[in-house]
């Protein structure tokens, strides 16, 4: 699991944010609570923000712009997001709104404030095509241990652009 270490990373000068759900939260809680970390304290003073995720892109992106606000109003430049894309499952109706959100935060939500966003899907958890799907809208990629350019990544504005076209069919 890579997102307890980026989270215990940034804590030290970053607004974190953890999006993501029970069981997977307990797991990542955990392992950072048994790497040292005080979650309590970094919780209460805001500096770990902690989130279950939304419904749609909207509810998202407005979860992201508080998150933008809360770390700006605490004097911090960069916002470290850990997703455990588990949270998606049963929220989002499909992989195509999955996909929508993820370009959606490429192109508009990263452009308003400087993140370092890390997201993790379970294999186990999620298809094939899923996870293709995801590859789409992320420049870098970690299989294993190894971060490489992701060969899958394409523009978000032409994944946001075929995804309108398909609705519109």
């Amino acid at each position: 699991m890579v997102l307890a270490p980026f989270i215990q990373a940034g804590l030290a000068a970053d607004q974190c944010i953890l999006v993501t759900q029970p069981p997977s939260s307990n797991v990542i809680l955990d392992n950072l609570r048994n790497s040292g970390v005080d979650v309590d304290t970094a919780v209460a003073s805001g500096q770990l923000l902690i989130s279950n995720g939304g419904s749609d892109v909207e509810e998202m992106s407005l979860m992201m712009d508080a998150t933008i606000s809360k770390a700006r109003s605490s004097g911090r430049d960069l916002i470290r997001i850990a997703g455990d894309m588990t949270w998606s499952l049963g929220k989002l109706a499909s992989a195509e709104e999955l996909l929508e959100w993820e370009a959606f935060y490429d192109r508009h939500v990263a452009q308003r404030a400087s993140f370092v966003a890390l997201c993790q899907y379970d294999h186990t958890r999620f298809g094939g095509s899923t996870i293709m799907s995801a590859l789409q809208t992320h420049p870098l990629s970690i299989i294993g241990s190894i971060v490489q350019e992701n060969p899958f990544y394409r523009d978000p504005e032409e994944v946001l652009r075929e995804l309108a076209e398909a609705r519109r069919s």
